[in-house]
């Protein structure tokens, strides 16, 4: 049996997960007792879950209506990617110098399969976000700079959202998978200044879809 403390965790993670990825939506409302009824434990661990993830700011608690998944802001997201856009860039340019021959190889093999994956297919959507994070985590891990990578990371489950909102409104897998391409090739090249340019295209082109979507959607998606 889990002690309270760790299942908490084990709570907020697994919660986290699903609104990041999409699968509890926008506006949704979360059940305290349904989600004991399924994590088969008191209210109190979910409590404490839903208060970390409301602290994220990926839930809205109020009194009276309970527990729903926030929408999600465009404007907070862009504000995230503001400062991305100041900080990875240079994340990717010093781990271009530093980078191993085996983590190369890894997204190396990583991309690969995602090229061998059914175009337009829901595995391949899925796959594309889970390359993209190694992507970035592999960068930040090699920027030899913690406090740049603790900030990437915070903003990640909001900018996870958008991307995969983005990728379901028409399809937007195509242009984000070549982009992951071109990192990779300049970090393989041992290319500082090319690693630099083609994070700052892509977090560029991050805003760009973004603004797109937001234009469709309004200034939330629900």
């Amino acid at each position: 049996m889990f002690e309270k403390r760790t299942m908490a965790d084990y709570i907020y993670n697994d919660i986290k997960e699903a609104i990041t990825y999409l699968e509890y939506e926008p506006g949704e409302k979360l059940s305290e007792m349904q989600l004991a009824q399924k994590y088969g434990v008191s209210r109190s661990p979910v409590r404490e879950a839903l208060a970390r993830l409301e602290r994220d700011g990926l839930v809205v608690i109020k009194p009276q209506s309970g527990t729903t998944v926030s929408e999600i802001s465009f404007k907070r997201a862009e504000d995230m990617n503001e400062i991305r856009r100041l900080l990875e860039p240079h994340a990717a340019k010093i781990a271009a110098s530093v980078i191993t021959d085996e983590q190369l190889q890894e997204l190396e093999r990583r991309l690969a399969k995602l090229a061998e994956l059914e175009p337009d297919s829901e595995a391949k959507c899925n796959y594309a976000m889970e390359v993209d994070v190694f992507l970035h985590d592999t960068i930040l891990d090699f920027c030899g700079n913690k406090e740049i990578a603790k900030i990437i990371r915070s903003f990640r489950p909001i900018i996870l959202r958008i991307n995969i909102a983005n990728m379901l409104w028409r399809n937007r897998l195509v242009p984000v998978e070549k982009e992951m391409r071109e990192i990779f090739a300049k970090l393989k090249e041992r290319d500082p200044q090319g690693a630099y340019e083609a994070m700052r295209n892509h977090l560029y082109n991050f805003h760009i879809r973004s603004t797109k979507l937001r234009n469709i959607k309004g200034e939330t998606v629900k």
